[in-house]
């Protein structure tokens, strides 16, 4: 197999339209020419190093004791990186917005983590992460933390489909698995990015995965399928430390396509990585056993996966936790409701309100063209949507307090303002 056959897979397949092809000549094709690279990759670190990757790599704990003194010179030195990086860059406009936010301890540790404390890659990837954040969620939301009132419906249901999610158990290592089912990945790019960087800022926000790293499992077994199209790899961009990637495919274009991505890995990755050819779930599963991953959880096929119901909770959980911080926070400000609410009457300068509405609009061509069922169906998916994330649906009482209404009067506000914005546009 020839690197220009490897070339021919960019020419012809529109799932890689969003790679870059590495240089005629260097990509490798084969098993043999992969694996000489990534040793190659292993060659090129320290003997400590080498002893640190096959070790994480294999499932063996470490220990992540860090020095308190170290740590603060390794701040000093970033922000001196920083400093001489951040001209012109997307960083300036973050510091210009809130500098506290960008010059937070914690938030700068998450990064020098990651990198496993190079304070130059650190600042690097800092820059590439506010660049990454503003791109997918605009620049307004450059110093805010992203929940999931950020997200799309599209977002959500990606995230829901459980094509990517956290494992409810850690692998032998004590670090957290994230598996990727690229099966369940048939949404838009933008989607998948959007909803990943959600789970994995929610990973990078705890201190025991800053220092323990997580392992990553990606599952391309479906080769009676089309592969969906998958995301271009900017995630690596996040303060998330990979231990060490598997990559499991029954294809062997896929195969190769592994090896490719190998170019798009920061050189730190490299050397963690591990791409194997599976023929079937059940040679994925022994491969994946030896090095310390609970098998029991992973998927014996493409139908279904073990861990549906766990996902869905942990889902749930992460509603339950924003539902309740944004009303924490919004009671502070408005001491009844909080800006996710939706609150009836004129008040449509709120938050909640803006955001409805916003809503409303986006949807309002299909509501226009549904039938009857169809209008009920959309409206109540407008109720969910606000609810998932964090929202309700308030009115006052004969006391003038707030009180939440039923869903039935929840769709029916939602039908009106679908019918109110039609009669603003035919008066227009």
């Amino acid at each position: 197999m020839s690197s220009s056959w490897l070339q021919s897979l960019f020419a012809n397949d529109d799932l890689l339209d969003h790679l870059t092809p590495p240089p005629a000549g260097h990509a490798p094709t084969t098993s043999a020419e992969l694996d000489s690279f990534l040793a190659e990759s292993m060659r090129n670190l320290s003997v400590e190093k080498r002893e640190i990757v096959l070790e994480e790599t294999n499932g063996i704990p470490r220990s992540n004791l860090e020095d308190p003194a170290e740590i603060n010179a390794w701040l000093g030195v970033l922000d001196n990186y920083i400093n001489n990086l951040k001209r012109g860059t997307v960083y300036e406009v973050a510091e210009a917005m809130d500098r506290q936010f960008v010059t937070n301890q914690d938030f700068r540790l998450m990064f020098l983590r990651s990198v496993r404390y190079d304070p130059k890659a650190a600042a690097e990837q800092i820059i590439k992460f506010l660049d990454l954040k503003r791109g997918l969620f605009g620049q307004s939301k450059l110093v805010s933390k992203i929940t999931l009132e950020d997200l799309t419906e599209n977002d959500i249901e990606y995230l829901k489909s459980g094509s990517i999610q956290i494992l409810p158990e850690r692998d032998s290592a004590g670090r957290k698995v994230v598996l990727d089912l690229a099966h369940l990945r048939d949404f838009d790019v933008a989607d998948i990015e959007r909803a990943r960087f959600y789970i994995f800022h929610s990973l990078a926000e705890c201190d025991e995965t800053q220092r323990t790293g997580i392992t990553n499992i990606a599952l391309v077994l479906a080769s009676d399928r089309k592969m969906k199209k998958g995301y271009t790899g900017r995630m690596y961009d996040m303060p998330i430390f990979y231990a060490v990637l598997y990559a499991c495919t029954d294809n062997y274009q896929h195969y190769a396509l592994s090896s490719v991505a190998i170019y798009r890995l920061p050189v730190i990755l490299r050397p963690r990585f591990r791409v194997h050819y599976a023929p079937s779930f059940e040679k994925c599963h022994e491969i994946l056993a030896r090095v310390g991953i609970p098998i029991d959880l992973l998927p014996s096929s493409t139908d279904s996966f073990p861990t549906k119901e766990c996902h869905a909770k942990w889902f749930e959980q992460r509603c339950q936790m924003e539902q309740k911080l944004a009303r924490s926070l919004g009671q502070s400000i408005a001491g009844e409701y909080a800006k996710t609410d939706v609150l009836f009457g004129f008040r449509s300068e709120h938050d909640g309100n803006i955001r409805f509405r916003n809503i409303v609009k986006s949807k309002q061509e299909s509501y226009e063209e549904a039938n009857k069922g169809g209008k009920t169906t959309i409206a109540m998916s407008v109720v969910d949507h606000i609810k998932l994330c964090g929202g309700r649906f308030l009115k006052l009482d004969s006391d003038d307090n707030w009180q939440e209404v039923p869903d039935l009067e929840a769709r029916n506000k939602v039908a009106h303002s679908f019918r109110n914005a039609r009669r603003r546009k035919i008066a227009t």
